[in-house]
């Protein structure tokens, strides 16, 4: 199994740590412009969100299931599961703000533009 050196790992954190506070700076003007519009429109929770239990247990069963895939497959991720270090601090923070991104680039910004051009799916029964 091939390690990995000291200056490899700080280019990694330099490269996830920059695409990550870029991102998050975003997230927070964003955020900052308006609060209510933000978290209603852009990220799409609103009271409605958390009405049915049932979506977040499917998700929830989706991530365990994942990990545990994950760790019972690949061999490297078993063996550093515990270590605690700054690439994988970093990296769990790239992982929450890149998705929070996609959720406004796909779910927000792509979907809504292309229902304002009149290129939403329509469902005829």
């Amino acid at each position: 199994m091939r390690s990995y050196s000291a200056g490899e790992e700080k280019i990694a954190r330099l490269i996830l740590g920059g695409g990550s506070a870029t991102l998050t700076s975003s997230l927070v003007i964003w955020y900052l412009g308006s609060p209510t519009e933000f978290i209603e429109h852009r990220l799409g929770i609103n009271s409605e969100a958390f009405d049915s239990v049932i979506p977040w247990l499917l998700a929830l069963t989706i991530v365990v299931g994942y990990v545990s895939y994950t760790v019972k497959a690949i061999l490297f991720v078993r063996q550093h599961l515990f270590n605690v270090s700054w690439l994988k601090i970093i990296s769990i923070w790239a992982v929450l703000v890149l998705s929070i991104m996609e959720e406004i680039v796909f779910r927000q910004m792509l979907m809504d533009g292309l229902m304002g051009l009149n290129l939403g799916v329509s469902y005829k029964f």
